[in-house]
């Protein structure tokens, strides 16, 4: 993947193995101003990578059409032929629309242009709980002591991987028994209670 600052992803030649290498140069500019606006928006580096793949999808199918010249019922078509032909799953075809809505929207502002495309409804899954033993049996497995501390600060908190990761001394509050979490996900604080076990 290229290198260097995001809002220039193409500030160098691009190698013939990429996807954005065979793109047109009226859709490789399409995707420059699609990363630029991430970046100005200061979206997460996860967002910025999902939404650059999934519009790299559209673009390499369209060939020489311009993505600018792509109209409502043409990307409803093309979305029906992902989930029927390409066979994506339901949250795969969200991040997808998420991506072409953007810069059909926020690159190019035409307001409400994907007010008729339906989004696919995704399955309602029940979460698969660990019973008590087998978390304790999971927490006694590990014997290194710092990843002991991070698997207990997750499940404990309900903490993400990213979150624990950049957790500090400093937001650990062992008076008011609660750990700050700072610009989480969607780039929110927020508090967690922070479980007594935790401090022996």
């Amino acid at each position: 993947e290229e290198t260097g600052p995001q809002i220039r992803p193409f500030s160098r030649k691009l190698p013939a193995q990429t996807l954005a290498w065979r793109l047109s140069p009226e859709n490789l500019q399409a995707l420059k101003r699609l990363m630029e606006e991430l970046t100005l928006k200061a979206y997460s580096k996860s967002t910025v990578r999902t939404y650059r793949s999934e519009f790299l999808q559209l673009l390499q199918l369209l060939k020489q059409k311009p993505v600018d010249s792509v109209t409502p019922e043409e990307l409803r078509r093309y979305l029906a032929y992902c989930l029927q032909k390409e066979g994506i799953t339901e949250n795969t075809a969200d991040s997808r629309i998420n991506a072409i809505k953007f810069y059909f929207e926020q690159v190019l502002k035409r307001d409400k242009f994907f007010w008729e495309i339906p989004r696919p409804q995704k399955p309602a899954q029940l979460p698969r709980v660990l019973s008590q033993a087998e978390v304790t049996a999971l927490l006694n497995s590990v014997k290194n002591k710092k990843h002991k501390t991070m698997l207990m600060l997750a499940y404990s908190g309900g903490l993400r991987v990213s979150e624990v990761v950049a957790l500090r001394t400093r937001n650990i509050d062992s008076e008011r028994m609660c750990i700050f979490l700072e610009r989480a996900k969607g780039k929110k604080d927020r508090l967690v209670p922070l479980s007594p076990v935790l401090l022996v």
